[in-house]
């Protein structure tokens, strides 16, 4: 029953990711290109992750992210770009892990269903599934379920959205910045954690989610 409902649950997840990209891709002509402007992020806000859902989505990420359709080593190759409630990354591939749909070198872009820019009135925010936008030149261990589209000609990829996370662990350690906040408003100014790998609110988050990072990361070695 519990694997039924993952598989929904999955497909659900797809078909946002979907809608989203199809929808960005249709109104890109009127949509405020916010990341034209230098320093953009300076005026967001990003969500920090509580600790009760940091342990859930632990669980859920180390149960069920090896089932992931594919799993790869990617390097980033460029900075993010944000259509129209949604956001996409371009990288290549340096390593399959799982999945015979991609190879070396492929270009694609990286989606989810949980990245996006919000804009409404004052409120200002960058949805990242709790872990920061890739940085040009790093290599990342992400896991993706399918192809969900194309733009500009390149094939665009959903990571898993089998939990609120972004399953995208970067290779290198990262040292993260943790601001208190009260439990009913986590956001915090992007610009404070902007060289984070993760957005937590405790250090006790932060040890839950590395040891995750680690565990995959010795299954899934980088190479060289």
């Amino acid at each position: 029953m519990r694997k039924r409902f993952i598989r929904i649950y999955c497909c659900i997840i797809a078909i946002a990711v979907i809608a989203a990209a199809a929808w960005g891709i249709s109104t890109k002509k009127s949509y405020t290109d916010w990341s034209s402007e230098e320093n953009y992020l300076d005026s967001f806000d990003v969500a920090e992750m509580l600790e009760t859902t940091c342990v859930r989505s632990c669980e859920s990420m180390r149960e069920h992210l090896d089932d992931s359709p594919i799993i790869a080593q990617v390097t980033c190759t460029g900075d993010v770009e944000h259509l129209f409630y949604a956001s996409q990354q371009p990288v290549t591939v340096s390593k399959v892990f799982k999945g015979g749909e991609l190879s070396e070198g492929d270009e694609i872009y990286l989606t989810s269903s949980s990245w996006c820019l919000l804009v409404e009135n004052n409120f200002h925010a960058i949805e990242r599934g709790y872990v920061n936008i890739m940085k040009p030149g790093a290599e990342y261990l992400v896991f993706v379920t399918e192809k969900v589209g194309e733009s500009n000609d390149v094939p665009v990829y959903s990571l898993n959205g089998v939990s609120i996370v972004a399953p995208v662990f970067c290779y290198e350690d990262i040292q993260n910045v943790i601001i208190s906040v009260p439990l009913e408003n986590t956001y915090v100014p992007y610009k404070e954690v902007q060289n984070n790998e993760f957005f937590v609110t405790s250090q006790e988050s932060l040890d839950m989610i590395l040891a995750l990072k680690d565990e995959f990361i010795q299954k899934y070695p980088m190479s060289k």
